[in-house]
């Protein structure tokens, strides 16, 4: 009984030192959990402003702020720093004026050419691939949310005319 116990207070020790860890939510749970997602250039670091490029989902200003952008709990030399005229993909939350990335410094890739890096994984992913990857199932979306509204339409009219007999 006391080895339970003691297991179970290591356990509960042990829990809060892995509080700041992320699991990887993936591409498309990114995508999902966020209210936009865009390809942006870091204009001012210190004032964490940024210009958008290109807004693959959602509305979005042409430039905005960023708050909570960096692991507060991370060790300095792993915390991922805005620099300046970097350019990002973003997966992001709005909070009042600003965006906050999803997961903190987990929701940005760095964009260097065709090529973006990701905190969760070794090899580097395609940009252009990724974005692809990113808009498809949107457009599906949007197709499948077309085909529903004229579905919607066409039961409406066949029930106005029903109606009309």
């Amino acid at each position: 009984m006391r080895r339970v116990l003691l297991c179970s207070l290591l356990l509960l020790i042990a829990a809060p030192a892995h509080a700041t860890e992320y699991g990887d939510l993936g591409l498309h749970g990114r995508v999902q959990a966020s209210d936009v997602v865009v390809v942006a250039r870091v204009v001012d670091p210190t004032l964490a402003l940024v210009s958008v490029e290109w807004a693959l989902k959602g509305d979005v200003p042409k430039q905005f702020t960023l708050v909570a952008y960096v692991d507060g709990f991370a060790i300095p030399t792993q915390r991922k720093l805005l620099v300046a005229n970097a350019r990002e993909l973003m997966f992001l939350t709005k909070k009042g004026d600003a965006y906050a990335p999803v997961q903190d410094q987990y929701g940005r890739m760095t964009v260097n050419g065709d090529q973006l890096v990701d905190s969760f994984r070794a090899e580097s992913r395609n940009l252009s691939q990724t974005i692809a990857s990113i808009q498809r199932p949107s457009n599906k979306r949007q197709r499948t949310d077309q085909t529903n509204d004229t579905e919607q339409a066409r039961r409406r009219a066949s029930s106005d005319s029903e109606s009309k007999r």
